[in-house]
C-alpha cells in the first residue's frame, strides 16, 4: 500500500454541510474545511472572552469532527513507514489543532453551565418558545442533560449537608446574581454600517450615550451593549 497521495489527503480534510441555522439563516450551504475551522475558531475565541453563555455552535463542530473521522477512516492502516509522510504528518498537526480548539471550547461552556444551571435552562427554553429576543438554541442536547443532571446532584449535596435541616421555606437552592450586568468585553466591528450601540455614561451612569461604530472599530463596551451585535455576527470579541 503506498498510501493516499497529497491530493487524496487534502480532499480527505474538504467541504463540510452545514446548515446557515447555525450562522443566523435556515439554508443549508458546503463550505470549505479551511472556512468552517476560522468559523469555529472565532466561536472559539467570542466564547472564552464573553460573560455569558452564547448560542450553541456544535453543528458546525459536528460537521469539522465528521470530516476528521473520514480522513482517520481513509489512513487507518497506513504503515509506520506511510505515517512518516511529511503531507500525512502536516495534516495530523491540523487535526491535533483543531481538537484541542474543540476540547476548549467545550471545556469552556460547561464551566459556564456549573456556574448556573437552572438559568441557563430556562433561557434556553425561552428560546425554543419564542419568548426570547433570540432565537438561535442556546444549548446542545449533551449540553442540557449536563445541566439537568449538575442541578441534581448540587441540589442533593446541599440538602444533605445543610438545607434539609432547614424549614421547608428555606431549603431553597442559591443562585448567583446576573454576572452579565456589568462586564465589559474588548470587541472589533466586522461589518461597514454597523449599528451603533448606547452605553453608560462613565461619570453620570444613569445617563447613556450614543457610540457609533465602522468596520475596524476596536471598542471596549457593556456586554450587554452589544449582546445583541455579536448574536449577529457582526463583531467579534477579542
Amino acid at each position: 500500500m503506498n498510501g493516499l497521495t497529497e491530493s487524496q489527503l487534502d480532499a480527505a480534510l474538504d467541504d463540510v454541510n452545514i446548515s446557515e441555522s447555525s450562522i443566523g439563516g435556515g439554508d443549508e450551504e458546503f463550505i470549505s474545511l479551511e472556512e468552517a475551522i476560522k468559523r469555529l475558531k472565532q466561536a472559539w475565541m467570542n466564547e472564552l472572552a464573553s460573560p455569558k453563555l452564547l448560542s450553541s455552535q456544535y453543528e458546525l463542530i459536528n460537521a469539522i469532527i465528521q470530516q476528521i473521522d473520514e480522513f482517520e477512516t481513509l489512513t487507518a492502516n497506513y504503515t509506520q513507514e506511510q505515517k512518516l509522510n511529511p503531507a500525512f504528518n502536516i495534516r495530523r498537526m491540523e487535526i491535533s489543532r483543531i481538537q484541542y480548539v474543540i476540547n476548549s471550547y467545550i471545556r469552556a461552556r460547561l464551566q459556564k453551565i456549573e456556574k448556573d444551571p437552572v438559568g441557563l435552562l430556562k433561557e434556553h427554553e425561552d428560546r425554543i418558545n419564542g419568548i426570547s429576543a433570540s432565537t438561535e438554541e442556546l444549548l446542545e442536547e449533551k449540553e442540557i442533560e449536563f445541566a439537568e443532571k449538575f442541578f441534581e446532584s448540587s441540589r442533593k449535596l446541599l440538602l444533605d449537608q445543610f438545607l434539609g435541616t432547614l424549614v421547608p421555606s428555606l431549603q431553597k437552592i442559591p443562585r448567583i446574581k446576573d454576572p452579565n450586568s456589568t462586564a465589559r468585553v474588548f470587541f472589533e466591528v466586522l461589518i461597514d454600517s454597523c449599528e451603533s450601540i448606547t452605553v453608560p455614561k462613565l461619570k453620570e451612569k444613569d445617563l447613556e450615550m450614543i457610540v457609533e461604530l465602522k468596520k475596524g472599530d476596536r471598542v471596549l463596551a457593556p456586554f450587554k451593549s452589544v449582546e445583541e451585535l455579536l448574536e449577529k455576527g457582526h463583531i467579534k470579541l477579542l
